[in-house]
């Protein structure tokens, strides 16, 4: 418990405990995500199915984006007699995000205007504390007299709660809007009222964590908008799509979301973007990179090679105005049931178009980047110059393609990771 060479809190009335990296946890080699965030002591096993409310593995921090990534605890505390002390790094400060609370709201400690604050029940407790920028200690201890608040090496004390008892039901969530958004080291609750030389060296060492000798790795993300190609249709599962087999080549220090849907056209991705991909906008991520793969669906349903061009450039743009860089790709053939006698002909005056706009060397095989003046994306992944799966009657190839003549197999799939990993390594 601690880590090799820190000195150990105080183990009496200790009652929840999480620590990292010693607590238990399941980690996606694909995503890099936790799944399951398993405390020590006081703790169920809580599970986020959906891997965009699943915290990044750090190896010594746990970073949550502020979705709903919290998990339940069932920790039983007296008003008159606990303790909660936690190192954190909050990404926005000033936000109202909870740290601990209970399922009633009845009580809570929080972050709330760049405060350190506790809510009894009635009314906000406010210790005066500021909640700094980096890694931090925060604590309260309660007991029969008095209320005392910890930050760093300040302190601050308040009257006592009234008596009556409460069960602690969750950690770092109260639903999306007021879910903690950073990183996470540790939190001790006990039991009793505990006084904060019983847990400042541990609790101090686990801040110094954050200093270069314990750096962070960097960390980076990449978002996957599209349609059935990029959700990954006919491929095995997550991991062998091509979102999943990119993410496994770009390394661990990347994650990414994956919001391709089946049949989904640009106008779709378009009017599904502010709220599913601009809301994600992280500024402390070095790389956050969104890769666009439609057009296909466009063409299909009757747009023109004009009409699928400006949609999916009228798409990559907003995403840059949002900050993101933007990868977009080319457009394989397809000759199902139903695809438009002029498919291939619009399909290859499109790709015309983007190549046009993209046509300086990266140093990667089908990877260009933009003309000058052209600003809408950063790297054209040109999928469609693969001799492999590019050319009219590919599609129609085993080795490559599902018997459907629209979609790829794992080793198709995996093409397209290659270059789309390439594309985003560029920007």
């Amino acid at each position: 418990m601690g880590g090799s060479g820190i000195v150990q809190p105080a183990q009496t009335g200790l009652v929840g405990y999480f620590d990292v990296p010693n607590s238990s946890r399941t980690v996606s080699p694909v995503t890099g995500k936790v799944p399951q965030w398993n405390t020590l002591a006081g703790s169920s096993n809580a599970v986020q199915a959906t891997v965009a409310d699943q915290p990044k593995n750090l190896g010594d921090a746990f970073f949550s984006e502020g979705l709903n990534s919290g998990w339940s605890i069932s920790v039983p505390i007296d008003r008159r007699s606990f303790s909660i002390f936690l190192v954190v790094k909050a990404t926005a400060p000033g936000v109202q995000q909870i740290l601990l609370t209970t399922g009633s709201i009845a009580f809570q400690t929080q972050f709330n205007g760049g405060k350190f604050q506790l809510y009894d029940g009635a009314a906000f407790v406010d210790s005066g504390l500021t909640v700094s920028s980096g890694y931090q200690l925060y604590g309260v201890s309660s007991s029969a007299t008095s209320l005392d608040f910890y930050v760093g090496n300040l302190s601050a004390s308040r009257s006592a709660l009234s008596a009556g008892s409460h069960t602690l039901t969750n950690m770092f969530n109260s639903g999306a809007d007021f879910s903690f958004r950073g990183y996470v080291k540790a939190v001790l609750i006990y039991n009793r009222p505990v006084a904060i030389a019983e847990v400042k060296a541990y609790l101090d060492a686990k801040v110094a964590q954050s200093n270069p000798a314990y750096s962070l790795p960097t960390l980076k993300r990449v978002l996957f908008d599209g349609n059935s190609l990029v959700r990954g249709f006919r491929a095995t599962n997550a991991d062998t799509n091509f979102p999943g087999q990119c993410l496994s080549s770009l390394g661990s220090e990347w994650h990414g979301f994956n919001f391709g849907v089946d049949g989904q056209i640009t106008p779709n991705m378009t009017a599904d973007a502010a709220v599913q991909v601009d809301s994600l906008k992280r500024a402390e991520l070095t790389k956050d990179v969104v890769v666009a793969w439609e057009a296909t669906n466009d063409l299909f349903f009757g747009a023109s090679a004009a009409t699928a061009f400006s949609n999916l450039k009228a798409y990559c743009q907003a995403r840059k105005a949002a900050g993101f860089k933007v990868v977009v790709l080319t457009v394989l053939p397809r000759s199902s049931a139903g695809t438009p006698a002029g498919y291939e002909a619009a399909r290859q005056a499109l790709n015309s178009s983007l190549r046009a706009d993209f046509n300086v060397a990266s140093g990667s095989t089908n990877v260009l980047l933009p003309a000058p003046g052209i600003a809408y994306a950063d790297a054209l992944a040109d999928v469609a110059a693969d001799t492999r799966i590019g050319d009219a009657g590919d599609e129609a190839n085993a080795t490559y393609y599902f018997a459907d003549l629209v979609h790829l197999n794992n080793t198709g799939y995996g093409i397209v990771a290659a270059i789309a990993k390439d594309a985003v390594l560029a920007v």
